[in-house]
């Protein structure tokens, strides 16, 4: 019933256009995006000038300035825009971040904006593994034009280093046609408007980036071998800056590029949970020592994030190579590679590749320490269990 019922809403209320595959490169434009000022700014620039529709996929979307954002899409909502906004069915899985969530349920779902829960269930049978996430971070307008990046919404408690992109072009119609399906699947939360979803009005000028779009999630795992085959390829020089940076296989791509002869440096997150601990302390770098610990003997250049004194973490998901960066909610971990519903793009030229190399240099030159910790091999394996179950 439940399959007959959703191919029904497919067909009719809710259906996303026809849009290219997943992992297709797009001309289009794509501006990066720093730190929270200026993904809010875009985000609420794109639901203030949205015309037709509007889709919302949010890990942690609570505090103050979720707030403004649940009143503007009510608003947008009340002017007869198609509207949908999924969230990750924890909510931000802390006590404080669900409590941060609730007022803003309260908004949309008096407004009658639709709300649902992401399908994690079919993701888990899909992916044969029960512990999956929503873990986007997306905005779409139109069809036309989206926010892709790290940042969660909580307030001062993920008040962090993030990094994003607002791109425009058939990319944001292929990323908003992958959050509609997944919204047929999706669990209701009460009342809802739920008003047919517009075809995109595809721009006529494309730009001159090149975007590939690789979506983890219900369209397939597409972000690992994205990533691995950028490191492969790298000939110059490769800069990672990283929340989460775990997975075996791209520890040893980076390190066949710094075999290779490849200027990499790393820059990861040192992992102090404390912000986040109902103890007021956690252990230090539970999912990053491991990797820059060793990266850091093998001689490639590793630092730890140093942040600012307003900052609680380095929590962009990021990496230029060459001349490519890839950008988005993908950690470089089992979770975002294998389970997760997540969304990662890759940027061919322009400003954006630019500006992050920058960015990058000014954090490594005025915001970096050494990796010089040599953790013994139980702490190590504590560790590993520790990351498994924050995650």
């Amino acid at each position: 019933m439940r399959l007959l019922l959703a191919a029904f809403c497919a067909l009719t209320m809710i259906a996303a256009p026809a849009v290219a595959e997943p992992t297709r490169s797009f001309a289009g434009e794509a501006r990066l995006l720093v730190d929270r000022d200026e993904a809010w700014e875009t985000i609420m620039g794109l639901v203030a000038g949205a015309k037709r529709s509007i889709a919302v996929d949010y890990y942690v979307l609570g505090g103050p300035r979720a707030i403004e954002l649940a009143r503007e899409l009510a608003r947008r909502h009340r002017e007869g825009l198609a509207v949908r906004v999924m969230l990750d069915p924890d909510l931000g899985t802390l006590p404080a971040l669900k409590a941060l969530t609730t007022p803003v349920l309260h908004i949309l779902r008096d407004a009658g904006v639709p709300v649902r829960l992401y399908p994690r269930d079919v993701l888990a049978r899909k992916h044969g593994y029960r512990f999956v996430e929503d873990h986007n971070k997306v905005v779409v307008a139109d069809g036309q034009a989206a926010f892709v990046g790290s940042m969660n919404v909580g307030a001062d408690i993920l008040h962090n280093h993030d990094v994003g992109v607002r791109v425009e072009g058939q990319v944001a119609n292929a990323i908003g046609g992958e959050i509609a399906r997944a919204f047929v699947l999706a669990t209701p939360m009460g009342h809802e408007e739920l008003r047919p979803w517009p075809a995109a009005d595809l721009p006529t000028r494309l730009g001159s980036d090149e975007i590939a779009y690789f979506p983890t999630g219900l369209a397939g795992r597409h972000g690992r071998p994205a990533v691995l085959k950028a490191l492969a390829e790298a000939k110059e020089a490769v800069r990672v800056m990283m929340f989460e940076l775990e997975d075996p296989d791209a520890e040893a791509a980076l390190l066949a590029a710094h075999r290779r002869g490849v200027d990499v440096r790393v820059l990861v997150d040192p992992n102090d949970l404390t912000n986040l601990s109902p103890l007021g302390w956690a252990p230090r770098g539970v999912f990053n020592l491991g990797v820059a610990s060793r990266l850091a003997a093998a001689g490639v250049a590793v630092r730890w994030y140093r942040p600012a004194a307003d900052e609680h973490a380095l929590h962009a998901k990021a990496a230029l190579v060459d001349n490519t960066l890839l950008v988005g909610s993908t950690n470089w971990n089992f979770f975002s590679f294998d389970l997760n519903n997540e969304t990662m793009l890759a940027i061919g030229g322009g400003e954006a590749p630019r500006r992050f190399a920058q960015v990058f240099d000014a954090d490594w030159a005025d915001r970096s320490d050494p990796v010089s910790e040599r953790p013994s091999a139980s702490r190590l394996l504590l560790y590993r269990g520790l990351a498994f179950l924050l995650n």
